[in-house]
């Protein structure tokens, strides 16, 4: 006989997963007393009736206070030679709350409390079964027609399943970080194989476009490398740094790299000629030996890069005041008026904007 127990948290689909298993040959019983599950699992083991060789009984928070008991009769079925699975229907906290503001129902154990508190409660009572589940569903983005296909490879198809699923998501900051994602990593210094003639059809999925990448000096780290031997000192990062002068004088950033000269002759002592510096660069050079640009209507000045290269649009993320990590607005990237894009090249007295569009409406 199979002998499934379908609990989970109020909201999460357990009535309707419970019709679901009914139409796939499940004999179904919702809300057993906890006191008689014991010897309803050892009746339907003594029964040779076609329609209980498949049997699944809910379980939830609406058995009060004897679900408290539920654990030691768990235990006992087991230790009688009872087998059964548990079906775990889950959702995230905030999915749970909408459901619940849709049908405009109260959770059972809120009381006259907020519906989060309820939801709070049932996931302590909960976490036995949970912990002891043989499969939890998440249901936060399934649709109904998904949440059937999953009961059907499992109980059905008699498929393997996996409770743990990984997605590996590349965005773009300007929209804002997706809200579902649990791990997120900044990898914006890496060079983009994108603006490669040739590569812009493929993916890291492919050999040209992660030996472009793992190519550069920058990627070195991101790769598996022996500890370094104890009497070697690790080499020092450059520290970027703002630092603030004169309450009328525009802010200046600071870097740890040697200072770029600010005359043709100072930069022949380094190695350098004006060739390899580019137009910004240049530009930058024959002023004040920084570039001078206005960002979200405030003054900054840029002191050159090392060996001459362009600041890009990408570079001022930092220094916009914008928290990246809790935005819950697409951003707004401007040069001169114009929409522009992270890999814009910055140019001397460009007048730049990076704001969220919160900000933009405000305005």
């Amino acid at each position: 006989m199979k002998f499934v127990i379908l609990t989970g948290m109020s909201g999460a689909g357990k009535s309707t997963a419970l019709k679901m298993m009914e139409d796939i040959g499940f004999y179904c019983v919702d809300n057993l007393p906890i006191p008689l599950l014991e010897k309803f699992v050892e009746l339907s083991d003594l029964q040779q009736n076609a329609e209980l060789q498949k049997v699944a009984v809910g379980i939830d928070i609406r058995s009060g206070q004897a679900l408290e008991e539920l654990r030691s009769v768990l235990d006992r079925i087991k230790a009688n030679g009872g087998a059964y699975d548990i079906l775990f229907l889950d959702a995230e906290d905030s999915v749970l709350v909408k459901r619940y503001k849709e049908t405009r129902r109260s959770h059972p154990l809120a009381g006259s409390e907020r519906v989060d508190k309820g939801i709070a409660k049932e996931r302590e009572r909960l976490a036995f079964l949970k912990e002891r589940a043989s499969y939890i569903i998440d249901t936060s983005q399934l649709l109904t027609r998904e949440l059937k296909a999953e009961l059907d490879k499992i109980f059905v198809q008699d498929q393997k399943f996996k409770n743990l699923m990984i997605t590996v998501l590349s965005f773009g900051f300007k929209y804002g970080i997706p809200a579902d994602s649990d791990l997120v990593f900044d990898v914006r210094f890496l060079p983009n194989p994108y603006y490669v003639e040739g590569m812009r059809p493929l993916s890291g999925n492919d050999a040209p476009v992660r030996d472009y990448v793992m190519g550069f000096e920058t990627a070195q780290p991101l790769q598996t490398q022996p500890e370094p031997e104890a009497e070697t000192a690790p080499t020092a990062q450059p520290a970027l740094t703002i630092q603030s002068v004169q309450a009328e004088a525009a802010p200046v950033i600071q870097s740890a790299q040697p200072h770029m000269p600010e005359t043709p002759t100072a930069y022949a002592a380094q190695g350098l000629s004006p060739e390899t510096l580019s137009e910004t660069q240049q530009a930058a050079v024959q002023t004040t030996g920084g570039m001078q640009v206005t960002l979200n209507d405030k003054p900054l000045t840029l002191p050159p890069k090392a060996g001459g290269e362009p600041y890009y649009l990408m570079d001022l993320l930092e220094f916009s005041n914008l928290d990246f990590d809790n935005l819950n607005a697409s951003v707004s990237l401007r040069v001169n008026g114009e929409e522009s894009g992270f890999l814009q090249e910055i140019r001397h007295h460009d007048v730049i904007e990076i704001k969220s569009d919160e900000n933009l409406a405000a305005r």
